[in-house]
């Protein structure tokens, strides 16, 4: 009997080796595929007939919908994201982790466009109007986030206080995913959606490093960015003039003047150890600390030359300090949560509840199994 057949088309083919998370070079993908590279530039260059069983491959391995795979051309929705710093989404040459990072965040803000029934996120709209100056939009977070002394304070380290940060962020429906892939491509992303803006962080990076991030990256969502930050070198200079706001901004929200000034009290006198202690106190990382001591005038360009080197570092507060290395049986789940965020997986449980989406869509929105979801459930509701 002959196999069933079906017609594909090079543009949607390129598209899906080019934008999947492990299929950037050919060589890679044609290994994948158990193709010749000479095969997939055929498939990528002329319209051609596969078979069903081919189809279900490419499907398995390039993580699109087999549905997607047969169109004529690339559906809009799933178009790579037009990043401020990168010229040309197919040149680039990251890991495959980071690949997989930006498609799975892409995806769910279109499904979050759907599921926050297309309105506009006012709190961003609120930041984009406010974004003129660095203290106006340091007021206007504070602000509509509530971020008082208890809440600053609130968690016990830089992680417990990172959850709290991030918590704050996603009662104003901003969602952000946490992904592990290389320092070296990106320390953290975002994509601008007036209706669901997304933030994503590297699980690589130090917890500081993650709480710094956050507060960088909401600056940029303020300004209407989808971008790419490689490095945060706090002493970047105003010919930077974008990183060098969005620095001030995050410093700022994390360290306020005022506050900084009463916990300092009477000292003129700045060393390491003190600055750790501040660090410690505002769970923030040393450098951010010496940063905003140099803003502020309680130190001068010497003391700031002496540490210079240390500006991009987000340290922890010890070298004893690490994170986690899982979640026992539940590894999967707290991965998922990290990757999906728990607020975005309780809008599609709230969507389910409402009847605006079927079960099936519900494992195909989280991305799991039908015995997994109960898991899910109690995970995130107990």
């Amino acid at each position: 009997m002959t196999k069933k057949s079906v017609k594909v088309f090079p543009a949607v083919m390129k598209w899906a080796r080019t934008t999947f998370m492990a299929g950037k070079l050919k060589e890679e993908a044609a290994r994948m595929l158990k193709l010749s590279v000479e095969e997939l530039d055929k498939l990528e260059s002329q319209e051609n007939e596969i078979t069903v069983p081919q189809l279900n491959k490419l499907s398995e391995k390039y993580h699109r919908p087999v549905t997607v795979l047969m169109l004529k051309t690339p559906p809009k929705s799933m178009e790579p994201p037009k990043f401020r710093k990168i010229d040309n989404f197919e040149e680039l040459e990251f890991d495959k982790k980071t690949f997989a990072a930006i498609r799975q965040a892409q995806e769910i803000q279109n499904r979050a466009e759907f599921l926050f029934e297309e309105k506009t996120n006012e709190f961003l709209l609120s930041l984009k109007r406010n974004s003129d100056s660095v203290d106006n939009l340091v007021k206007i977070i504070l602000k509509e986030l509530r971020i008082d002394e208890k809440v600053r304070f609130e968690g016990k380290d830089s992680k417990g206080q990172f959850k709290i940060w991030k918590r704050l962020l996603e009662t104003k429906s901003v969602i952000v995913l946490i992904h592990k892939f290389p320092l070296s491509d990106t320390r953290a992303f975002t994509l601008y959606n007036k209706i669901a803006p997304v933030i994503v962080l590297n699980n690589s990076d130090s917890d500081n490093g993650m709480v710094f991030s956050l507060f960088h990256e909401l600056t940029h969502l303020a300004l209407g960015h989808t971008d790419f930050d490689y490095e945060m070198d706090l002493g970047a200079k105003q010919k930077k003039y974008d990183e060098y706001f969005c620095n001030q901004v995050a410093a700022q929200c994390l360290v306020p003047k005022d506050l900084l000034i009463n916990v300092i009290g009477m000292r003129n006198k700045f060393d390491e150890d003190l600055v750790q202690d501040l660090a410690y106190k505002f769970k923030v990382s040393k450098s951010v600390i010496w940063i905003r001591l140099k803003e502020i005038g309680l130190i001068g360009e010497a003391e700031i030359r002496k540490v210079r080197n240390t500006l991009s570092k987000f340290e922890g507060y010890n070298k004893k300090e690490r994170k986690p290395s899982g979640g026992g049986k539940n590894t999967h789940l707290y991965v998922t949560l990290n990757r999906k965020s728990e607020f975005f997986i309780s809008e599609v449980f709230a969507a389910y509840n409402l009847r605006r989406i079927s079960y099936f869509d519900v494992l195909d929105y989280i991305g799991i199994t039908s015995n997994t979801l109960p898991k899910l459930q109690k995970l995130i509701y107990t």
